[in-house]
């Protein structure tokens, strides 16, 4: 997979897929580089940033593969072996008492046979997900029809229990999201329990909040920014917990319209104390 790797900050990158997506990142903290990987609750540490680079690339990698069963392997299906890769051509049965089958593949151009014992592994590469169908489109005979599906999909949309508004831990903060509408918040822990890092400078609370918006951004959320460059504030609670104002770049809706926003934020703010 090919990799294009940015800085985002001092001592810490992300790295960006063909198609523009964030699919690891990397920072070092203390000497030593820490490396995510998307959809990988991992954490690797390594000792330099070339050898982070390497460690993402193979992790991105691996996800392209998956270990299955002898049995369950088909024509057509692609093998990755210590040598290269193979396309199968053909699974048979030995026809013994041992169950045993036969698994031919075309390696570089020649077919090979392998003889192995049921359950027996390979490592194949995942196959696409299957897209769904679009739902059928419905017609309208009458005026009062087209007002009656109107208002049941308004009524759809500016509920967000129907999908629910999804709470994300990212200890200690906590985000917000609104993936119908796209928006989102992030609620800081409480100002009592921040500590200055240095005299006049910056505090934990500080610290924390670079490596949380960078984990938000490798799950498709944004913060937003105000006029100054700083993350957009959208309040502060009772208790002393700062609120931010997030964005979804996979929001369901792709044009939710200004109604559909306000009374999102106005939900979100609710659900953060505001």
């Amino acid at each position: 997979m090919e990799l294009t790797w940015q800085k985002e900050a001092a001592s810490s990158y992300y790295a960006t897929n063909q198609s523009g997506n964030v699919v690891a990142t990397a920072h070092k903290e203390a000497k030593v580089w820490h490396v995510e990987v998307a959809h990988d609750n991992r954490v690797r540490q390594v000792g330099t940033y070339r050898q982070a680079r390497e460690v993402a690339a193979r992790g991105l990698e691996d996800q392209r593969w998956e270990s299955v069963r002898a049995e369950v392997l088909a024509e057509g299906d692609t093998l990755r072996f210590y040598e290269g890769e193979g396309t199968v051509t053909a699974v048979e049965e030995v026809g013994n008492n041992l169950g045993q089958l036969r698994v031919t593949t075309l390696f570089n151009g020649e077919s090979s046979t392998i003889t192995v014992y049921p359950g027996s592994t390979f490592e194949r590469l995942r196959k696409p997900e299957p897209v769904e169908e679009s739902a059928p489109v419905r017609t309208l005979d009458h005026p009062a029809d087209a007002q009656a599906l109107a208002e049941a999909e308004a009524g759809e949309r500016f509920a967000p229990e129907a999908l629910g508004m999804q709470t994300i831990d990212l200890h200690p903060f906590i985000a917000v999201v609104d993936v119908i509408a796209g928006t989102g918040v992030l609620i800081s822990p409480p100002a009592s329990e921040d500590l200055p890092l240095s005299e006049g400078g910056a505090t934990l609370h500080d610290a924390l909040l670079a490596d949380t918006c960078r984990r938000l951004s490798s799950l498709g959320v944004e913060p937003l920014e105000g006029e100054d460059g700083s993350l957009s504030l959208e309040g502060v609670t009772d208790d002393g917990r700062k609120v931010f104002s997030l964005f979804v770049s996979y929001c369901i809706t792709t044009e939710p319209d200004f109604e559909e926003v306000a009374a999102s934020v106005e939900a979100l703010r609710q659900a953060a104390g505001l």
